[in-house]
């Protein structure tokens, strides 16, 4: 992401076979909302590069802050498509986290952390809210590529302390 303050826009940049990285390039109006107080945030490209996602706060979603979608194809992006519901919500919902490796989606809604099984396309079932004991409110999740262990912020709302936890998958 680059921003100046007043909104900010998604970028990118390809690594190079020795390892260093090579010139940033703006993904462009196609992409990026230029209006004042507009967010792009939190970009999550799948592992073949070709599907985009990403939270905005651009006109035209469900909420203040939403999931969108954008495909890759013959080397352009194709128009930003709102996810609606049930990743989107009336309140926020951001910090999108998909598995590489397999149909595990987790978002931050204004329930907490949610989770869904993907069909490629949008949920296959109703999303449902983490619940994960000990921690009043879980929110932005990642999981490494095996899929067995969930990283996930926890807040303790009445002292508004967070701490950072990991969960493993249980058999």
């Amino acid at each position: 992401l680059r921003g100046d303050g007043s909104h900010n826009n998604i970028v990118m940049a390809t690594r190079n076979p020795d390892g260093s990285w090579g010139a940033v390039v703006d993904l462009g109006m196609g992409i990026n909302d230029p209006s004042i107080g507009v967010i792009q945030d939190n970009p999550h490209l799948s592992a073949d590069g070709n599907a985009l996602w990403f939270t905005s706060s651009r006109t035209g979603g469900i909420g203040v802050k939403d999931i969108w979608f954008s495909a890759k194809s013959g080397g352009n992006w194709s128009a930003p498509v709102n996810m609606g519901a049930p990743f989107n919500s009336v309140g926020d919902d951001d910090q999108l986290w998909i598995s590489p490796v397999g149909p595990d989606v987790y978002w931050n809604g204004p329930q907490g952390l949610m989770h869904c099984l993907s069909n490629g396309t949008t949920c296959s079932a109703a999303p449902e809210v983490v619940v994960i004991p000990g921690c009043d409110y879980a929110a932005e999740a990642s999981m490494p590529d095996d899929g067995q262990t969930l990283y996930f912020a926890c807040a303790d709302l009445t002292t508004g302390m967070v701490r950072i936890m990991y969960s493993i998958k249980q058999a």
